[in-house]
């Protein structure tokens, strides 16, 4: 379990359910394209009015906050969810029972660089 408190990306029930779901519509887009042989820019249409679609249909989550500001803009993610980062649900993440062996304090950084009570070396 430490391995996927590291990378909790592997756990697909820590990864946002609204991605899971359009990734397995991608995923069988992609079975059928190769079935029918349809080229790039035919599958690109094609999916492009189907993501078009589950978008206009809602995330269908019931944990979905819209992030404040342009949804329009260039740099607005996939999904604009405020619990979503990269591709993980923050809320389906464990809850942190504490602080473990790894975790250093911010504080404890600073203390470490400069500790209390030194002067910063003297410039020559």
């Amino acid at each position: 379990m430490r391995e996927e408190r590291i990378n909790p990306g592997l756990n697909q029930e820590f990864r946002c359910s609204v991605l899971k779901r359009w990734e397995n519509a991608f995923d069988a887009l992609i079975d059928r394209v190769d079935a029918f042989g349809l080229d790039d820019e035919q599958a690109s249409h094609i999916w492009e009015r189907r993501l078009e679609t589950m978008i206009r249909r809602g995330t269908q989550c019931r944990n979905f906050e819209l992030i404040a500001g342009d949804a329009e803009s260039d740099e607005a993610p996939a999904i604009a969810c405020t619990h979503v980062h990269g591709d993980l649900c923050m809320l389906a993440l464990p809850r942190c029972s504490g602080v473990c062996a790894y975790y250093i304090s911010r504080r404890e950084t600073v203390d470490r660089a400069i500790p209390a009570g030194d002067n910063e070396p003297e410039e020559e």
